[in-house]
């Protein structure tokens, strides 16, 4: 595998898992809100404070709570990886040849 391809299935990989992340993310919130009868959707008021809160927060000035939420995230990205870890052990070796 050269460097390019590597680097291309690797995007394509956390890509994937970025978008299933996302994907469950706007369930969630789309499951918090409703329609009204105009048909626009609207959150509950203290959902759209805290997620604005949070999103203007950086990573460490979250409280515990928040921080294992986004590490619980993080591991979806690693456990793909993990899984597909023999081909980066290949291109590592190839790449050291």
């Amino acid at each position: 595998m050269q460097k390019d391809d590597f680097e291309s299935w690797i995007v394509e990989l956390v890509a994937d898992v970025q978008h299933a992340i996302w994907s469950h993310w706007m369930k969630y919130m789309f499951s918090c809100g409703d329609y009204n009868e105009d048909e626009c959707w609207v959150m509950p008021a203290e959902k759209a404070t805290r997620w604005e809160r949070q999103m203007k927060t950086d990573y460490g000035n979250l409280t515990e709570r928040e921080k294992a939420s986004d590490r619980e995230q993080a591991v979806k990205v690693l456990a793909a990886i993990e899984e597909h870890i023999s081909k980066v052990a290949t291109f590592h070796e190839a790449a050291v040849k």
